[in-house]
């Protein structure tokens, strides 16, 4: 059985479905698109981010003994989705850090949500300590999980690989500077997942020099066969000890 720790960017995906009669008490000087009503039944609040990292592992992973969860802060919106995962929180302040992404539907004609609106409340970066949570237990696997909105920080990626080396590290980010800004993780060795154009701008960061001469990329970045074939083994000629997963959203 193996405990694992995913680090990063923990958001609530927040969705509202709505139906029902438009309100017709609007006063014109007002400015207030009427809202339609929302039943209770179809508001929910789940894991998004590496909160959604996270949660998949516990509920689809086998022989896992525990999957912990390291957060900003402690936050009851957090607390009260978790999921089966274990919270480990770097700070003691008890304040709304999380991002939320909100989400309004409504029941089209055949039935089916669609999408209205779509909020996204970004929350400040943290100032994290720059210490780990004392009785964290030792992982097997570390996942981190950066959409860049400034969790992930070198410093607490410092003190896990100092604190646990034989861990096996899996990365999910879209910070192309990761491995310039923290170079010893080069030597860690583990597996890098990447969307297309992640990869080529961590290929772009890894070999800047190289990486101007080669490829005519196009706007939508779709790139072919061997473009990526490329791609992938200029990354594994530089980052020796690591695996690419590119992903082909």
């Amino acid at each position: 059985m193996k405990n694992i720790l995913v680090y990063g960017d923990l958001m609530i995906d927040r969705t509202w479905i709505v139906e029902g009669r438009v309100e017709p008490s609007v006063q014109a000087h007002a400015k207030v698109i009427p809202m339609r009503r929302v039943d209770s039944s179809r508001q929910s609040d789940r894991f998004g981010g590496a909160g959604m990292t996270a949660s998949a592992m516990v509920n689809f992973c086998e022989d896992v003994a525990s999957v912990h969860l390291l957060c900003w802060s402690d936050c009851s919106d957090v607390e009260k989705i978790k999921d089966k995962v274990y919270l480990d929180y770097l700070s003691s302040e008890k304040k709304p850090v999380t991002t939320i992404k909100f989400r309004v539907y409504d029941i089209g004609k055949k039935g089916l949500p669609e999408l209205k609106f779509r909020f996204d409340q970004d929350a400040p970066k943290p100032e994290l300590p720059l210490s780990l949570p004392p009785d964290l237990p030792k992982p097997d696997f570390i996942v981190i999980s950066d959409f860049n909105k400034g969790a992930v920080q070198i410093n607490i990626l410092k003190a896990l690989l100092t604190k646990y080396p034989a861990a096996s590290w899996f990365i999910d980010t879209k910070n192309h500077q990761l491995f310039n800004d923290f170079p010893e993780l080069k030597a860690t060795g583990g597996t890098i997942f990447a969307n297309r154009e992640e990869a080529f701008r961590l290929w772009q960061t890894l070999n800047p020099f190289n990486s101007r001469e080669t490829l005519d990329i196009s706007s939508d970045l779709k790139y072919c066969r061997s473009d990526l074939l490329h791609i992938g083994k200029a990354i594994r000629e530089t980052l020796t000890k690591w695996t690419l997963v590119i992903k082909l959203d």
